[in-house]
């Protein structure tokens, strides 16, 4: 479970490595090109190629945040919406910062909801259906043998 939390966080790396807070002046325009690169492929932003053009606009964000206000990603948000017309790539940046919390958490609940979802069917699972899969699980080395395409083909025309 941490390894996979750890490979989420990690995806997201780039776009934190930016909008790290203070700004820093020594962005990249490699580090733009990573972070621009989490943006949904099909999306505009995804295929973006003016990066000069955003490194500016990062630049004018960071003329923009007040350092002192606070060591928040909402420190940089508010200026960035406040001029989401002047700077609409850093913006969007910003704005995928701010969910990408959501999204790995979203991976993370699934997880948890297997272990519901896999206890509710052990107890519902009836007597019947349990013998069956015990059947099957001592007779593994049987079962290895069987073509599973033949068997659905049989099973296909018998309920025709």
């Amino acid at each position: 479970m941490a390894e996979n939390l750890k490979s989420c966080l990690s995806s997201v790396q780039p776009i934190y490595h930016i909008l790290s807070v203070p700004l820093k002046s020594t962005i990249t325009l490699e580090d733009i090109k990573k972070a621009f690169s989490l943006f949904p492929p099909g999306s505009d932003l995804s295929k973006v190629t003016d990066f000069d053009g955003i490194l500016c606009e990062i630049n004018i964000l960071r003329l923009n945040t007040d350092n002192d206000y606070n060591n928040t990603l909402k420190s940089i948000m508010e200026p960035s919406n406040k001029l989401k017309t002047v700077i609409p790539s850093a913006n969007a940046l910003c704005r995928l910062a701010y969910t990408s919390p959501v999204s790995t958490a979203t991976k993370e609940r699934v997880f948890s909801i297997l272990k519901f979802v896999k206890n509710h069917l052990r107890t519902t699972m009836t007597d019947e259906r349990l013998d069956n899969l015990m059947v099957l699980n001592s007779s593994k080395d049987i079962l290895d043998e069987i073509d599973m395409t033949t068997m659905i083909e049989s099973w296909a025309t018998l309920k025709e």
